[in-house]
């Protein structure tokens, strides 16, 4: 409905039809919201022919008498962006979802079936039945980034309710009639059961990895610098010193599973008990990854990327993914000689870099913006970009050379721009950069 309540958005139906003669029930369960608008529906179906998309999860009717189903709808309202059942061959239901803001949806439900999907290093595999489950789905709707139980020894319980905070930690609220049920004893208001039917709540902790330049995620390739966010990653705060960078800051080891099931430690930048600074294996299988942090306390923290084979990301000056690039202009003259600034300057008023205003190019000279960033030259073969929407040529992308996971890219400044801030863009492989931007001194002529 419309904000004022008074007209429809869009209406429409989901679901399926009376395929096998048994009849059909297709009950939504709840729904979520991302910051575009579009619709995450979940809930449990007994059609065989509910709607889904091809490449989803689980496209096909997974059996039994009923599945769960999560369904990505887009923000008018007009097409299924995926959608896929959630289940297996016997009796499932899907009762609670929520969407993080890379579009990861964490789904909470309950399942009878002994082939629901379970990631190996789920926290409780094999999944006793019936159980509660909480599972989490990759931003297309194609894979599971996590699934697994929660349970006791009752076979009554449910996961009712799921809700993700920012750092991508699921809470989840159900029903329980174990007194065994999984509780942490420290400091746990109540951990042991306290009558016949107990409601709970569930912490399920995980790391949350962007690109360090960019600020966004989960996609990232092999030999880019990222940042992971989350609890107790580590018990203090150290950065690496040497080179090469140490795989082990503190005691915490990250470990970047690839999608052939490879194990590999990553170089670590910097540790600290809520963020660490860590560079992707080279070698990185493109794929869905697992990113798993073990604290030097023995606190293990799982997370999940997906490797692609380009994900380009350029830094900026004040660490926002944003605004004024950070990098430096190198002018050549016509003998070749060159000299070289800083696109910015530090305002210690303002407490932030502003940019510094590149100069028109004299007779013969070429100006050049160098800008660094990551996640570019991993296995990139084609690197275009424009500013302020004209293409320009590209001198040089790739390694940096002095700082490991770097990038550097050069570009040649057109000389017709009007003065003001103007936009980078920059595409790899087919992949858009985070827009960046440099201010002129203009018109240059």
């Amino acid at each position: 409905m419309n904000a004022t309540g008074t007209d429809l958005v869009y209406s429409t139906y989901l679901g399926g039809s009376d395929t096998d003669g048994r009849g059909s029930n297709d009950p939504g369960g709840d729904l979520a919201i991302d910051s575009t608008g579009n619709v995450y529906l979940t809930g449990t179906t007994e059609s065989e022919n509910f709607p889904t998309t091809p490449g989803a999860f689980r496209p096909a009717y997974p059996g039994g008498f009923r599945s769960g189903f999560v369904t990505k709808l887009n923000a008018s309202g007009s097409a299924l962006v995926y959608s896929t059942y959630l289940g297996g061959r016997s009796n499932d239901r899907a009762y609670g979802i929520a969407v993080d803001s890379a579009g990861s949806a964490y789904v909470a439900g309950s399942t009878a079936s002994d082939d629901f999907p379970i990631t190996p290093d789920a926290f409780q595999p094999p999944c006793p039945i019936p159980a509660p489950f909480v599972t989490k789905i990759n931003p297309p709707g194609n894979a599971l980034f996590y699934s697994t139980c929660l349970e006791g020894s009752s076979r009554s319980d449910e996961a009712l309710a799921v809700a993700v905070d920012p750092f991508g930690s699921a809470y989840v609220t159900g029903l329980t009639r174990s007194t065994d049920f999984p509780t942490t004893t420290a400091g746990a208001p109540q951990p042991a059961a306290g009558g016949l039917d107990d409601s709970y709540v569930v912490k399920l902790d995980s790391v949350t990895t962007v690109s360090a330049a960019s600020f966004t995620g989960p996609r990232t390739t092999a030999g880019a610098i990222v940042s992971g966010f989350g609890p107790n990653l580590a018990t203090g705060i150290e950065v690496a010193v040497s080179l090469p960078l140490p795989t082990q800051l503190l005691g915490t080891i990250v470990t970047v599973t690839d999608s052939l099931d490879i194990d590999r430690p990553s170089p670590l930048f910097f540790v600290s008990p809520s963020q660490i600074n860590f560079q992707i294996p080279k070698d990185t299988e493109p794929g869905p990854a697992k990113i798993t942090v073990t604290s030097g306390d023995g606190t293990v923290v799982n997370g999940s990327v997906q490797i692609e084979a380009a994900a380009p990301a350029l830094f900026s000056a004040n660490a926002s993914g944003r605004d004024v690039a950070a990098g430096r202009v190198v002018r050549v003259a016509a003998d070749g000689s060159q000299t070289s600034a800083s696109l910015t300057r530090f305002d210690t008023a303002e407490g932030r870099h502003l940019p510094e205003p590149v100069a028109p190019a004299a007779a013969g000279e070429d100006v050049i913006p160098v800008l660094f960033g990551s996640g570019i030259s991993g296995f990139s073969s084609s690197v275009t970009a424009t500013i302020a929407g004209q293409a320009v040529d590209v001198l040089f992308a790739g390694p940096q050379g002095q700082f490991e996971g770097l990038d550097q890219v050069n570009l040649r400044l057109p000389g017709n721009l009007a003065g003001g801030s103007v936009n980078i863009e920059l595409t790899v492989d087919g992949k858009s950069a985070n827009v960046v931007s440099v201010t002129i001194v203009g018109p240059i002529t």
